[in-house]
């Protein structure tokens, strides 16, 4: 799944285990941003051990933290992995003061 990673975003989750992401989408509407990745592989996504010193690993981890919805769907070229994150408009639904301190 796409989240920003250091090392390129969950994107590499497709790169690396997947074998190379094929398409990507990206909708945004009235409470939430999705996001779809398309790869090749009909291998489920799912969490691998993180070692901080060695590249991936945590771009599964990371979506779970940052979505509020994931979804995969297996089909004859490979898999999508979609995800739901919540979006708040304004700075007071994302809980920031005006200027004049409101």
């Amino acid at each position: 799944m796409l989240m920003a990673e250091p090392n390129g975003g969950s994107g590499v989750d497709a790169v690396l285990p997947a074998g190379g992401v094929i398409g990507f989408a990206l909708k945004a509407g009235a409470q939430t941003v999705t996001v779809a990745v398309h790869d090749a592989s009909r291998l489920p996504p799912g969490p691998r051990p993180t070692d901080a010193t060695k590249p991936g690993g945590f771009g599964w981890h990371l979506g779970q933290e940052l979505s509020v919805d994931a979804r995969v769907q297996i089909h004859s070229a490979g898999k999508t992995v979609t995800r739901d994150r919540a979006v708040s408009h304004g700075r007071q639904a994302a809980g920031l003061k005006s200027r004049d301190g409101c």
